[in-house]
């Protein structure tokens, strides 16, 4: 089996840390989680998911009225 290597900056694995204890979360409920935990804002917080995103670390599904449901796409063992 081929093995998959990511590159992750420290912002990056503590919006994944976030993710892998919480599970499933809307855009809002994960921004409010990492503003607790880090003091970040959510224009802070929304680009490092949209990019974990992009590098395909992370599903996002539009939900209902526009809003986003993110989850991690690997388990914290595999990363």
């Amino acid at each position: 089996m081929k093995e998959t290597r990511i590159s992750l900056t420290r912002a990056e694995w503590s919006v994944m840390e976030c993710q892998w204890e919480a599970g499933p979360l809307l855009g809002r409920e994960a921004t409010q989680r990492m503003e607790k935990s880090c003091g970040w804002s959510r224009r802070t917080t929304l680009p490092l998911m949209i990019r974990l995103a992009n590098k395909g670390e992370r599903r996002s599904v539009h939900a209902e009225q526009g809003t986003t449901v993110y989850s991690p796409a690997l388990r914290r063992d595999a990363a």
